[in-house]
């Protein structure tokens, strides 16, 4: 008899993402079929260390009636692989709204830890933290880079308005992180030789990708010169031969690109 065969990277980074995603969108069924008997669960707060499958279901029920949150700034990466037992990190923004229209923000890190049981995986721990929890409602002046978080993802619910939902984007940096991005998280795209920077709001990351197969990704998304792609929301303004970014970046804009994109802008604008 064959053994079976044990899961890939890549299947162990799409489980604890699906996790994640199923949790946030309320969906608790599809999970309790990946826990352990075994599991153990630490939260953000001291009152949260649960050990045994049935403990950690019962204290999540809760959460079924719950709002659905919107996840962005996906990234995650397998730490370690022994035999059968797999580390994988993962953090993300998660942002929910309130009652009241307010809404809340939280940087979420977690750590999990899985075991091929035949041809199944199944979850032994969740270890999780909050980078920050504030909310975005304030009796006085709230700190700057806290606002530029909420201009940020006011832009987010916008795009979706203008241009609907779109499908998550997949890199692989060449550290080994696995990030998903929603084109409107992305800023630019720098190429250089054999490897693309990706900008984003928050940080950047070198990658393998081709620029036009990204383009086609998004209708956000354009090639403004044979080495930068840009998110068209984020450009202020073109002249001859040079874009500035809302950020006060400028990036260069090729001869052939330069009537199109300008054209392109004008017609957004209107």
């Amino acid at each position: 008899m064959s053994e079976t065969p044990l899961a890939t990277e890549h299947d162990i980074i799409l489980k604890s993402r699906e996790v994640i995603h199923r949790f946030y969108r309320r969906d608790i069924k599809p999970i309790a079929e990946m826990i352990d008997e075994r599991f153990v669960w630490i939260g953000a707060y001291e009152f949260q260390y649960l050990v045994g499958r049935n403990a950690f279901l019962e204290s999540i029920k809760s959460e079924s009636a719950e709002n659905p949150v919107s996840l962005s700034q996906e990234e995650y990466r397998l730490l370690a692989h022994k035999q059968n037992l797999w580390v994988v990190y993962g953090r993300f923004t998660a942002t929910i709204q309130q009652e009241d229209g307010s809404f809340l923000m939280a940087k979420i890190r977690n750590t999990f830890v899985w075991q091929q049981q035949e041809n199944r995986l199944m979850l032994l721990h969740i270890h999780g933290s909050h980078a920050r929890d504030v909310p975005l409602e304030y009796d006085g002046v709230p700190p700057s880079s806290f606002s530029e978080d909420k201009a940020w993802f006011d832009s987010l619910r916008e795009v979706d308005r203008s241009v609907g939902p779109t499908r998550r984007l997949s890199f692989r940096t060449i550290e080994g992180d696995y990030r998903f991005l929603l084109p409107s998280e992305i800023r630019y795209v720098k190429a250089h030789e054999k490897l693309c920077t990706v900008h984003t709001q928050d940080e950047s990351f070198q990658t393998r990708c081709s620029l036009k197969e990204l383009q086609g990704e998004s209708p956000l998304f354009l090639l403004i010169h044979r080495s930068h792609l840009v998110n068209a929301r984020e450009i202020a303004s073109v002249r001859r031969y040079t874009a500035r970014l809302a950020d006060g970046t400028l990036l260069p804009v090729s001869k052939e690109h330069y009537l199109d994109i300008r054209d392109h802008l004008q017609a957004q604008r209107h």
